[in-house]
């Protein structure tokens, strides 16, 4: 029997937070940063700079780290500084139509046998098939939930990630694939494609859901392929109204139980 495992999401957010809708995806920093370089460019400044990094010609390069402070109550545990992530993103213009963006991210300063890892976040190539239509294809993240595109503070209230995304929906999840992604109207962006899906086989016990489950395109089985989708609306300052779906098998070899995760 095949495992399946299907993830909804659903996500509705008004006023008291409008940093939620307003806080720009990997996409959106790279595209202020090319338009700031081009038109820096066409006043004779071959780079430009901003709070996300630089942009030189047709190449963006930017990044953002974070460092948390815990200071415990408990005497017995000890206190602890942690250079928890830092993310490095490149993106290439290749021509008006074909793009590349790409991160990579090094997590407790580095990866060895007491933990840390290293790793590419995202790498995939979007081409242009209309002014509002885009075709992905690589290393993608899940279009599920509201933290796992944009999974930095301050999209977040406070220091670490909730349970709820950090569990059920496991931040960050990305999966190899393709999709369609654009805007349907002013304001209502969707995204659909086909990819990879978790490897059932990698569970490990109920307390981490299914993030051990994830192959995040590391010699991912690809027996088993799902689909995924997104409504987003923006249209609104202040507004995000989102929906998601995931479903695919995650047996990848035809046996097993059922799956089911669900928000």
């Amino acid at each position: 029997m095949k495992k399946k495992i299907w993830v909804i999401a659903a996500i509705s957010t008004l006023g008291a937070a409008p940093a939620l809708a307003e806080q720009p995806t990997v996409e959106q920093r790279l595209e202020i940063l090319q338009q700031e370089g081009d038109a820096l460019k066409a006043r004779g400044n071959p780079a430009g700079t901003s709070g996300y990094g630089s942009s030189t010609g047709s190449t963006t390069i930017g990044g953002y780290g974070e460092v948390v402070y815990n200071n415990y109550r408990d005497g017995t545990v000890k206190d602890e500084a942690d250079l928890k992530r830092f993310v490095l993103f490149i993106g290439h213009k290749f021509n008006d139509r074909l793009r590349l963006f790409s991160e990579l991210e090094v997590e407790h300063a580095k990866a060895d046998k007491s933990g840390g890892e290293v790793a590419m976040e995202q790498a995939y190539l979007e081409f242009g098939l209309t002014e509002k239509t885009n075709a992905r294809a690589g290393l993608m993240l899940m279009p599920i939930g509201i933290i796992n595109e944009t999974h930095e503070p301050p999209t977040f209230y406070g220091v670490e990630r909730n349970e709820v995304e950090s569990r059920i929906i496991p931040s960050t999840w990305r999966e190899l694939g393709v999709a369609v992604q654009g805007e349907a109207t002013t304001g209502l962006e969707y995204v659909a494609g086909v990819s990879t899906t978790p490897d059932a086989s990698k569970y490990s016990n109920a307390s981490k859901g299914f993030r051990d489950m994830r192959t995040s395109g590391r010699q991912a089985a690809a027996n088993d392929l799902g689909v995924f989708a997104a409504l987003n609306y923006r249209g609104t300052p202040g507004l995000l109204l989102g929906a998601s779906v995931f479903s695919g098998n995650t047996a990848q070899n035809g046996n097993g139980e059922t799956v089911k995760a669900a928000l």
